[in-house]
């Protein structure tokens, strides 16, 4: 397996397509993707899946998605990733928006917070980002006290930010 980057109980690899239903799981999910956005459909989540794939194999890339994997039972837990959110991704300004996703068994148990720690490092150290950002919905408490954790701090809030059941939320 060709894994990217790891940290202490977890490997890191472009998604594959055996990630597909894993995939499908979180993004239709309404408890998962409560604090996101509404829930996807299975075809349009096998569309964004199909979308990341593209992203994963485009050069320059701008966007990148990656399976987390348990570097014991090689079992996948979820996705972390980043996208480019300045267009000239090669200045000292290069800034990307980082997610985790994790699969319903993962969520709660500190999972994240390693991810997302791992995800930055590999971002800082390898893709050559300068600024990290990860709006969270005000709600999603448990988001919030992974990213402080993972050394992110509150700069601004970004109004109307997340639409959720037709509603745009901050």
């Amino acid at each position: 397996m060709n894994f990217l980057f790891n940290s202490h109980h977890y490997n890191y690899r472009p998604i594959t397509d055996s990630d597909l239903p894993h995939f499908v799981d979180i993004y239709t999910s309404e408890k998962l993707m409560q604090f996101v956005s509404d829930p996807f459909s299975k075809n349009e989540a096998k569309s964004l899946f199909e979308q990341f794939s593209r992203f994963n194999s485009a050069r320059p890339q701008h966007h990148y998605l990656f399976s987390v994997i348990n570097n014991i039972n090689q079992k996948l837990v979820g996705f972390c990733g980043v996208n480019s959110i300045k267009n000239d991704v090669t200045t000292s300004t290069k800034t990307g928006e980082i997610g985790v996703m994790l699969i319903d068994s993962a969520i709660g148990k500190g999972i994240g917070t390693e991810v997302l720690t791992a995800l930055v490092n590999y971002c800082f150290h390898e893709l050559g980002f300068k600024k990290l950002v990860g709006p969270p919905s005000p709600d999603n408490i448990a988001s919030i006290k992974m990213l402080e954790k993972a050394g992110f701090r509150k700069e601004t809030l970004l109004m109307g930010h997340i639409t959720i059941k037709g509603e745009r939320f901050d």
